[in-house]
C-alpha cells in the first residue's frame, strides 16, 4: 500500500506522481520517519482515494502543497555551514517551479553565515540582488534531511493533530532579527535601516516564531481553493443521514394528531399504510434530502467543526446544507462539513423519517405534512 496523503475523489485534476531525483543517503535517513508517517497518514486518509499531495515514503511533495506552504512560510535555510569553509544561506522563496523532473525554488538571499567548531555563527548581509536557487527534493525541504530546512518540518504538519497543538517549532534554527549585523539597533525604528527583503523577514519572524506550525487541514484547504472558493463541489442531491433537524428535534415515541400516510421509501410514491389520528408510533431515524445552496461570502464569516475554525473571506464560495436549529446550519466548505451561524436557510430540505407502527409495520413518513406530538422535546 502506498502511504500517500490523498484528497477525496471529486477533484477534477489528476496527476501522475513524478518520482523526483534525490541524494542516495536520504532513504536511509528517512526510513524510520517514513514508516511512522505510513501509519499516521493511512489511519487518517485511508478512505479518501484520489490526488496525491504528499508521499513521505517516496520523498515526494506536490507542487501545489509546496506553493501553499511557501506562500505562508516563504523562508528557507540552505544549511551548509557544518562543512568547513562553507556558508549557510537564509533566503526567501519567490519562485517554485518544475525544471524537468526537479522541483526548484529560488529567491533573494537575506542572510549568510559560517559556523565554527563550537557551532557559533558569524553572520553577513549579502550583496544586493543576490539570488539563491536550489532543487527542492521532495521532503528535504520539510525537515527530513539537511541541507534544506523550512520553518516547520512536514513532520509537524502530518502529525495526528495536523499541527494544531504542536508549538515546539524548529524556529531555533532560524536567525533572530537581533543577530543581523552592520545595523544600529539602539533605537525603536532600527528595522527601517534594513533592505526591504531583510525587513520583511524580521517582521515575519516576530509574527510567526511563537505560533507553531500551520494546521494541515487549513494548508490543504488553501491548496484546493480557487479565488471564488473551494473547487470541490457537493453532490447535486445531498443526503444528511441520521439527522434530526431543529434544536429540539428527537426520535423515539411520537403521536399522530391527524392521519398520516406511510410510504415505502423516502421520496417514494407508493403508499403502504396509514397511522390513525391519536395513535402512538416509533420514529426510528431520519434523513434530510436537499440541494446544496451555493453562497458567495460578502462579509467575512467564521465556520467551525470539532477540529477548529476557519474564516471565509469575501468572494469565497461555500454551500448551505441542512438546518441544525437556533440559526445554525451545516455548510460544505471545499469538502469539509462545518457549522455556520451566518448562513441563509436552505429551503430545499426534505426530512423523511423511518417509523414502526404498533403492529410492527415499517415505512417512511414526511413529517412536514402533518401535526405530530413528541418530535420536539422543547415544544
Amino acid at each position: 500500500m502506498n502511504p500517500a496523503l490523498r484528497i477525496t475523489p471529486t477533484i477534477v485534476v489528476t496527476e501522475k506522481l513524478k518520482k523526483m531525483k534525490f541524494k542516495s543517503n536520504c532513504s536511509e535517513k528517512c526510513i524510520f520517519r517514513s514508516r511512522f508517517f505510513f501509519i499516521v497518514i493511512n489511519a487518517a486518509f485511508l478512505l479518501f482515494p484520489s490526488k496525491i499531495l504528499a508521499d513521505p515514503e517516496n520523498n515526494f511533495v506536490s507542487l501545489e502543497v509546496a506553493r501553499a506552504y511557501l506562500k505562508r512560510n516563504p523562508y528557507i535555510i540552505a544549511f551548509y555551514s557544518k562543512l568547513e569553509g562553507q556558508y549557510s544561506h537564509l533566503f526567501k522563496v519567490e519562485k517554485v517551479y518544475m525544471e524537468g523532473e526537479q522541483m526548484t525554488i529560488s529567491g533573494p538571499v537575506i542572510l549568510s553565515w559560517k559556523e565554527n567548531k563550537y557551532r557559533q555563527r558569524t553572520y553577513n548581509l549579502p550583496d544586493s540582488g543576490q539570488v539563491f536557487t536550489d532543487e527542492l527534493c521532495g521532503n528535504y525541504h520539510y525537515g527530513y534531511y539537511r541541507p534544506m530546512r523550512a520553518a516547520f518540518p512536514l513532520a509537524d504538519l502530518l502529525g495526528p493533530t495536523g499541527g494544531i497543538y504542536n508549538y515546539s517549532s524548529t524556529f531555533w534554527t532560524f536567525p533572530e532579527p537581533e543577530v543581523i549585523p552592520d545595523v544600529n539597533k539602539g533605537y525603536a525604528a532600527w528595522l527601517d535601516q534594513l533592505p526591504d527583503v531583510v525587513k520583511e523577514y524580521c517582521l515575519w519572524w516576530y509574527e510567526n516564531a511563537s505560533i507553531g506550525p500551520p494546521v494541515f487541514h487549513e494548508l490543504i484547504d488553501s491548496v484546493l481553493s480557487i479565488p471564488e472558493g473551494g473547487c470541490r463541489k457537493p453532490p447535486e442531491l445531498y443526503v444528511d443521514y441520521n439527522h434530526c433537524p431543529g434544536e429540539g428535534c428527537q426520535y423515539g415515541e411520537w403521536t399522530s394528531l391527524e392521519q398520516i400516510t406511510i410510504f415505502d421509501k423516502p421520496n417514494g410514491n407508493k403508499k403502504i399504510g396509514e397511522i390513525p389520528a391519536g395513535e402512538s408510533f416509533t420514529a426510528i431515524a431520519g434523513n434530510v434530502y436537499l440541494t446544496p445552496m451555493e453562497v458567495i461570502v460578502k462579509e467575512s464569516i467564521e465556520v467551525y467543526d470539532s477540529i477548529g475554525s476557519i474564516v471565509l473571506k469575501p468572494g469565497r464560495k461555500y454551500y448551505v446544507l441542512s438546518n441544525i436549529g437556533e440559526g445554525h446550519s451545516k455548510v460544505w466548505v471545499n469538502g469539509r462539513i462545518m457549522i455556520s451561524s451566518d448562513a441563509p436557510y436552505n429551503s430545499s430540505q426534505k426530512w423523511w423519517v423511518e417509523i414502526r407502527t404498533k403492529s410492527g409495520k415499517k415505512g417512511w413518513i414526511f413529517p412536514a405534512d402533518y401535526s405530530i406530538s413528541g418530535s420536539d422535546y422543547l415544544g
